[in-house]
């Protein structure tokens, strides 16, 4: 229990599932405020009070996220949390999100918030990164960050959309250099490369179909498990069951500002492309691009021919107008092809993945779609 201001007895703690209805109601202020720095419009969040129940009692049982409430009695001022990878290479890192209630601000209560969560960071098993977004126009939370030891890894253009407003935000993060990753062992079947492929048969690239599903889940199963791939997930399995992916092509499918690409030879998927989408609405202009091309077919231009039809399809939908990808620092081949393609590098992020018994920086690369 803290005094700020001489007025206000501030108390932080970690949210409970009781908690659960008073913070989706500061949510939903916060969400009707005109003029918030919150990518979140009125009507858009629509969690439930026992679905938050049930994410308060996920993040009690996580051992490297956080969520803290801050309180002058029964009053809620504000609320922060950090939110881990699920992956095991990107489980040391955390996104920060934080809001404080209108008529509470400017009371040094965000500064509490910051404060409390980095210790508890800090003393934590695995956390050494903590991370966040911010736009770039609100100096007061930009200078907040700084002050508590946040640095800028880069600045991302036009993410979020104001009706026809484009507006940047920073990428921030605060890395605890002292402090030694956990090593971790992944039990997952030995990598055994794949048959050699007859690269003399044509290949095409075509949108995807729910027919697709199983070719492009074998495609990424073999792929995971390939020692060499500098991606995060590079050695572990794909747990992904097949009828869960079948869903979430379905509504990528579906959506208008979504879609999946595969390059095919002889009845096999040898490639695929998917740009991911937002369903908000000051963020459904910015998709996130992903893509795998197996191995045996790399360096054959497929992944360039992938690259140049999503393009395409986003610039043919009439609604994306960035498309933002993430590769790692040293991956210096497909840094070049997606320079080629026209993606420039807005940012780096230190310590991003643990993966092969050290840290991997990543780059922030992004298309704008004039």
């Amino acid at each position: 229990m803290s005094r700020i201001g001489g007025r206000m007895a501030l108390s932080i703690r970690e949210a409970r599932p009781a908690d659960a209805e008073t913070m989706l109601e500061h949510v939903r202020a916060l969400a009707a405020e005109p003029d918030v720095d919150v990518p979140l419009g009125p009507g858009e969040f629509t969690v439930t009070v026992e679905e938050e129940r049930r994410i308060l009692r996920e993040y009690a049982d996580a051992e490297n996220s956080v969520f803290l409430t801050a309180w002058d009695d029964a009053t809620l001022l504000g609320m922060l949390n950090l939110k881990s990878s699920d992956l095991l290479p990107g489980r040391h890192r955390a996104m920060l999100g934080m809001s404080v209630h209108r008529p509470a601000r400017g009371r040094g209560i965000g500064r509490a918030l910051l404060e409390r969560s980095v210790d508890w960071a800090r003393a934590s098993r695995y956390l050494t990164r903590i991370e966040l977004d911010v736009y770039a126009r609100n100096a007061p939370a930009v200078h907040l960050y700084e002050s508590v030891g946040f640095r800028h890894n880069g600045r991302r253009r036009a993410p979020i959309w104001e009706d026809e407003t484009p507006v940047d935000t920073f990428m921030m993060g605060l890395c605890f250099s002292d402090k030694a990753p956990v090593p971790y062992q992944v039990d997952a079947p030995a990598y055994t490369p794949p048959p050699p492929c007859d690269t003399s048969r044509p290949c095409h690239v075509r949108d995807a179909t729910i027919d697709d599903a199983p070719g492009i889940l074998e495609l990424w199963r073999g792929m995971r498990r390939d020692p060499q791939l500098l991606v995060p997930t590079a050695g572990m399995p794909h747990l992904r069951e097949l009828g869960a992916y079948e869903r979430q092509l379905q509504a990528t499918l579906a959506s208008e500002n979504s879609h999946a690409l595969v390059a095919e030879s002889a009845g096999r998927i040898v490639g695929t492309v998917s740009l991911k989408g937002h369903d908000r609405r000051m963020m459904c202009r910015e998709a996130l691009v992903a893509i795998n091309v197996a191995d045996g077919w790399r360096g054959r231009g497929i992944g360039r021919a992938l690259l140049k039809a999503a393009e395409e399809r986003a610039r043919s939908g009439g609604i994306l107008r960035r498309l933002t990808l993430f590769v790692y620092a040293e991956n210096e081949s497909a840094r070049g092809l997606y320079e080629s393609c026209g993606y420039e590098v807005e940012g780096r992020v230190p310590n991003a993945w643990f993966q092969h018994g050290r840290y991997h920086d990543e780059l922030m690369m992004a298309l704008l779609l004039e």
